[in-house]
């Protein structure tokens, strides 16, 4: 569960530092800055060609069940 909080922390940082938070190239630009997102194991980074440090989560939640939605590796 923290794996996806993470997760979801760096995407909406992305989206913050966007003028359009649904500019998807803004946000995959913003994503792989290589500049480090805080996380709960540590810094993670995602590199220029979309390479994390480590694997990333981003979760959902449908039906009560959580459910795995994106992994960056």
């Amino acid at each position: 569960m923290a794996l996806g909080a993470e997760g979801l922390s760096a995407v909406i940082t992305a989206m913050q530092k966007c003028v359009d938070s649904k500019d998807r190239a803004c946000i995959n630009w913003n994503l792989r800055r290589d500049e480090p997102f805080p996380g709960y194991l540590g810094d993670v980074r995602i590199s220029r060609s979309g390479k994390a440090e480590r694997p990333i989560f981003i979760n959902t939640i449908r039906d009560k069940r959580l459910e795995m939605v994106l992994k960056v590796y």
